[in-house]
């Protein structure tokens, strides 16, 4: 009997090994057909910020990534540690791999979630690798393979404690379950420490949390747990980061909330950005199918994805079946405690993701879930299983051929990161300082700088109060007393905008020498171009 137990956990074991190498090749495979990753946030500061992290630029530097310089690094780490140390290509394999991971996350979902509605092992196995495939071909997920802005790393965090929790309601053993629901608050905690759009996902998590235990005192006993965890979860991933902000800036997530925070280097303001709000009554109801059409409403490429629509007309559809059979019909209907959950989850992420952002990709976990939870209401509520297995499979074909994914900038495959020898390029800058007038992305050139010059951001100089303006003069004071060189780099937009950039802190432009970089060769077809360019003291 031993043996035969063994025999079977080993099977199991190497089952779900061999579905997170498929995953993981469909998202290595996914990022080398789309290419290589050129996108404005990696331009910006998801490049720059986890190299100035490793090498302790903060407090050298100043902003170079405008807003984004003050994200945690930490997101970043583990895309930057591919793309400093292997080729591009190599490193897009790398990152797509690891973000294929939520395949399997999808299908240990699914496969838990689906244990009452298909007791045949093998059929629920098939059903849940499909749906872990399908959810691999979002707008989102597919968009952004091998690509850094992280949503599809977050969503990791999310759907994994969306499992640990899941994994302690179905379990019966009390200390497992306790190790399981600690692990899942810990968990969502550092995808909330890691960017704080996952606030969107904790709370449903943790109002989710409540159904799991007996009475109102274990219930509160298991709540204050779960919130402990969470916290624990966020300063583990974020509290240095938060301690550093607070130090410099007065504010642990600078520059957001600071209508709480109030740091003197900010307005009192919470920022927002407010253009990819539905304005009318209209769209916000209409919201999921707006964006099952092409457009750019909710994102800035255009792209399309029905998913949403798809899993939110579902969950409407088994409510309103749940009502009639319960009230109406006089049957007695379970509701599963895992059905509970997932319900919770996706209702409630939903409602504040559309209150707080409604912007398409923070919506990434919903997206990656949405036939799982199409699945577990179809199966919960229609007899025939080959009539559901077969419906759900066409239906994950179709809406995969009619999504258009998400592309933030895309480039063939190239032997560096961003242009060809940029060291040598930008070497001219030796032992200087560089002046950025930060509105096109800058950030990803500063580490290819000489590690003695510094890069200073100069926008908004005249228009900031005195403690904003104090370390760009301090800095600027340093280097004249030193005798260094002042140089800018701009790009070819960056000068028209804000022409009095550098005539704000006393400096003209000069000579001006153009970079090859692979913004100007492929992103942008000629109409963007960055310079390096020599400063010179403007007399008085």
């Amino acid at each position: 009997m031993e043996v035969a137990h063994l025999t079977t956990r080993r099977k199991r074991y190497l089952s779900h090994a061999a579905v997170i190498a498929v995953m993981m090749l469909i998202g290595a495979l996914s990022a080398h057909h789309q290419g290589q990753d050129l996108s404005w946030d990696l331009l910006n500061y998801h490049f720059y910020n986890p190299w100035a992290f490793v090498h302790g630029r903060m407090g050298f530097d100043y902003a170079p990534a405008g807003g984004g310089t003050y994200a945690n690094p930490m997101l970043d780490v583990l895309d930057y540690f591919f793309r400093a140390n292997f080729r591009p290509i190599i490193a897009g394999l790398c990152i797509g791999a690891v973000q294929g991971l939520n395949g399997y996350v999808v299908f240990a979902i699914a496969h838990l979630s689906l244990r009452k509605y298909l007791p045949d092992q093998r059929l629920r196995f098939a059903v849940s690798l499909g749906l872990g495939v399908a959810s691999l071909f979002g707008a989102t997920a597919y968009g952004e393979m091998g690509a850094s802005q992280g949503d599809t790393i977050i969503s990791l965090f999310v759907l994994g404690s969306l499992l640990l929790l899941l994994y302690a309601a179905n379990s019966d053993n009390r200390n497992n379950a306790r190790i399981q629901r600690l692990a899942a608050y810990a968990l969502i905690g550092m995808a909330v420490g890691l960017k704080l759009t996952a606030l969107v996902f904790a709370i449903p998590l943790i109002i989710a949390g409540a159904f799991i235990g007996d009475g109102i005192r274990e219930k509160l006993r298991f709540g204050l747990q779960h919130v402990g965890a969470f916290i624990l979860g966020i300063l583990v991933i974020a509290g240095f980061w938060y301690a550093k902000m607070w130090a410099l800036f007065h504010n642990p997530v600078f520059p957001y909330y600071n209508a709480i925070f109030r740091s003197p280097y900010l307005p009192p303001v919470n920022l927002s950005d407010t253009r990819w709000f539905p304005h009318t009554l209209h769209d916000k109801i209409l919201w999921p199918f707006i964006i099952a059409r092409l457009q750019n409403v909710a994102a800035e490429p255009l792209f399309r994805d029905p998913r949403l629509a798809i899993m939110l007309t579902t969950v409407a559809i088994a409510v309103v079946v749940y009502i009639i059979r319960r009230f109406i019909q006089g049957k007695s209907l379970r509701i599963e405690l895992t059905d509970a959950i997932l319900l919770v989850f996706v209702v409630l992420s939903y409602v504040i993701w559309q209150i707080q952002f409604s912007y398409y990709r923070y919506a990434s976990p919903l997206e990656i879930l949405s036939f799982t939870v199409v699945a577990v209401a179809a199966y919960k509520f229609m007899k025939s299983k080959i009539v559901v297995t077969v419906g759900l499979a066409a239906l994950c074909i179709a809406a995969t051929m009619y999504t258009v994914p998400l592309n933030f900038g895309r480039i063939p495959w190239q032997t560096e990161n961003f242009g060809p020898n940029l060291s040598k390029q930008l070497s001219v800058v030796n032992n200087g300082i560089v002046l950025l007038p930060v509105r096109d992305p800058m950030g990803f050139l500063v580490p290819y700088l000489p590690k003695n010059t510094r890069a200073i951001s100069v926008l908004g100089y005249a228009t900031a109060n005195s403690l904003q303006r104090q370390p760009i003069a301090s800095a600027i004071q340093d280097a004249q007393k030193h005798g260094k060189q002042f140089y800018a780099l701009i790009s070819n937009q960056s000068l028209n905008t804000d022409p009095t950039a550098f005539t704000d802190v006393g400096y003209k432009v000069t000579k001006c020498q153009v970079l090859d970089t692979w913004i100007t060769q492929y992103a942008s077809a000629g109409r963007t171009w960055y310079s390096v360019c020599a400063l010179e003291k403007i007399q008085a």
